[in-house]
């Protein structure tokens, strides 16, 4: 059986399709690291921080394949990682994953 490259038959979502996820809450963010091949963004890191209660949301995007000097993802989701103000995690979950009949990242925070 011949192996089929990850990324054949997956459409890479747009750098505003992925800001308009992070984005959505309202919350302002700043981009961290941003790595991009001809295909679009295969990994963004984003950080919001919550002026009143000072908790921190930390944003990964990550496109599935296998890139340079990173692991091997599975999906093309975002997880968003929940830190209080001392710097200590509150939780981890994911927020969005590409929706392969729609070739669009589904938000899992309003289904």
């Amino acid at each position: 059986m011949e192996k089929i490259p990850y990324n054949v038959h997956e459409k890479t979502p747009t750098d505003e399709e992925i800001f308009r996820i992070i984005g959505r809450l309202g919350e302002e963010y700043v981009i961290k690291k941003h790595l991009f091949d001809r295909e679009g963004t295969y990994l963004l890191e984003a950080q919001a921080t919550n002026t009143e209660t000072r908790e921190i949301v930390q944003y990964r995007y990550t496109r599935k394949g296998k890139f340079q000097n990173l692991p091997e993802e599975s999906e093309t989701a975002i997880h968003a990682t929940y830190l209080n103000h001392s710097g200590n995690l509150i939780s981890s979950i994911r927020i969005a994953v590409l929706d392969a009949s729609t070739g669009k990242l589904k938000d899992k925070r309003f289904e």
